[in-house]
C-alpha cells in the first residue's frame, strides 16, 4: 500500500474539531478546514440526502469517514495510491473505543484527546500509511541542545549510526520498544529525523535508509 499523508482531523458533524495531527511543515488553520468540512457535509446532506465522503484537487485528495457521532479526516496528497477507507475506519474505531465516555459529557475541552497522537501513530505506522517521509531540520549538536532530556540521548545516538530500526536499537539503550518508538515519533514529528520501510519493517534515519541494517553502538553511549 502507498500514501502520501498530510493531516488526520477527527471532528465533530458541526464542524468542531476534537484532534488533529499534521505530517507537513506548513499546514492550513485547523478550524478553518473543519468548519467547511463540517458545511459541505451539511448542504450535501440538504440536497441529495448523501454524505461528503471524497474530493480531490490538483495537488490533494480530502477522504472522509463518517461515524455516527465524529467524523475522521485524512489530507492526503494526489499522488497517494489505494483505498485509505479501511484505516480511517480503524482510527475512528479507536477513538470511539479510547473516549466513548468523554464524548457523552465533553465540555469543550480539545486537550483530552491529545493523548490519542500515540495510539493513532501506532495505526499508522502499522499500515505504512507513507512509504517514506524525509526529516526537514538538520539534527546537529545545536538543536541537539533544544530538545527535552529524554529526547537527547536518543537523538545523540542518530547522530552517531545515522539509521535504525526500532527493536534493534531498543537492545542497546535498553529501554522498551513502545518507549523508543514513541520518543523516536517525536523526532521525527519535529522533523530531525525521517520514517521508511525498508524490508517490511519501519526504518527511521537522517539520511538514506539503507537496505540492510547492521547498528554498531558503543557500550559507553
Amino acid at each position: 500500500m502507498k500514501w502520501i499523508l498530510d493531516t488526520i482531523y477527527v471532528m465533530l458533524p458541526d464542524g468542531r474539531c476534537l484532534f488533529s495531527t499534521s505530517y507537513i511543515k506548513k499546514p492550513p488553520p485547523v478550524q478553518l478546514i473543519t468548519g467547511f468540512l463540517g458545511a459541505s457535509n451539511d448542504i450535501l446532506q440538504e440536497l441529495t440526502g448523501e454524505e461528503l465522503t471524497a474530493f480531490s484537487t490538483n495537488r490533494f485528495t480530502v477522504k472522509i469517514k463518517n461515524f455516527q457521532n465524529i467524523i475522521v479526516v485524512a489530507s492526503l496528497d494526489s499522488k497517494s495510491q489505494n483505498d485509505i477507507d479501511p484505516i480511517l475506519e480503524l482510527i475512528g474505531i479507536e477513538f470511539v473505543k479510547i473516549f466513548s465516555e468523554v464524548l457523552l459529557n465533553w465540555n469543550g475541552d480539545v486537550s483530552i484527546f491529545d493523548s490519542f497522537t500515540e495510539r493513532l501513530d501506532q495505526v499508522l505506522v502499522s499500515a505504512n500509511l507513507t512509504e517514506r517521509e524525509d526529516p526537514w531540520r538538520t539534527l546537529d549538536s545545536i538543536s541537539l541542545l533544544k530538545l527535552s532530556e529524554d529526547l537527547q540521548k536518543i537523538a545523540f545516538v542518530f547522530l552517531e549510526i545515522g539509521h535504525c530500526k526500532v527493536k534493534d536499537l531498543s537492545k542497546h539503550l535498553e529501554i522498551s520498544e513502545e518507549e523508543l518508538g514513541s520518543s523516536l515519533e517525536k523526532l521525527r514529528k519535529l522533523g530531525y529525523i525521517g520514517r521508511a520501510k525498508v524490508d517490511s519493517e519501519i526504518e527511521y534515519f537522517l539520511t538514506k535508509p539503507s537496505k540492510s541494517l547492521n547498528i554498531q553502538v558503543d557500550d559507553e553511549i
